[in-house]
């Protein structure tokens, strides 16, 4: 006879097989929610850390900002006291030029020639005097000339008293350059 199962097999086979869907389902779904939930923790603490770097990185920032202002004005500070520090020193290196200056005219003053005043005008000197002859002006004025110190002497005036018997004279003088000294001396 022929083999026939009458009992309802398929409708078991089914509901078992229902029932293996449903229960690898919702293990799937929770095992994905698990991981979804893990990656959003992931996520969360990888975005936290990103925000702690950047909170340092922005304090770092500010404090490097700090340093750059204060730099920039201990530069200002250096460039100020160097530049006070170069009008100290050409002052100092001046002060004993002057006194060559005075000295060099006092030296170039031939005997005859007396001089009332002295004013110095930037680089040029006036010198007002009086002379017993007017060749002893010329002398000194030959003296200026042949100075290192001096070049350019121009005579301004001359007005002569003849109840004294000398001349009133307004001479300038100019101090030699630097710069052309050096060239000189260089030669």
């Amino acid at each position: 006879m022929a083999n026939i199962n009458l009992l309802p097999w398929r409708e078991e086979l089914r509901r078992d097989r229902n029932k293996a869907f449903y229960v690898t389902t919702i293990v799937l779904g929770v095992l994905g929610l698990g991981i979804v939930f893990l990656m959003n923790m992931q996520v969360d603490a990888q975005l936290q850390a990103q925000k702690e770097r950047n909170q340092f990185i922005k304090v770092e920032q500010d404090a490097l900002e700090q340093k750059i202002t204060e730099i920039d004005i201990l530069k200002k500070e250096r460039a100020e006291l160097e530049s006070r520090m170069r009008v100290i020193q050409d002052l100092q290196g001046n002060r004993s030029v002057v006194v060559r200056l005075f000295d060099e005219i006092s030296k170039k003053t031939p005997d005859g020639v007396f001089l009332r005043k002295v004013d110095r005008i930037g680089e040029k000197f006036k010198i007002q005097g009086v002379a017993e002859a007017n060749n002893r002006i010329s002398n000194m004025m030959r003296n200026l000339e042949q100075s290192p110190w001096f070049e350019d002497a121009v005579l301004e005036s001359v007005v002569s008293d003849e109840s004294r018997n000398s001349s009133s004279f307004d001479l300038v003088v100019k101090q030699e350059n630097e710069n052309k000294k050096e060239k000189k001396d260089n030669f």
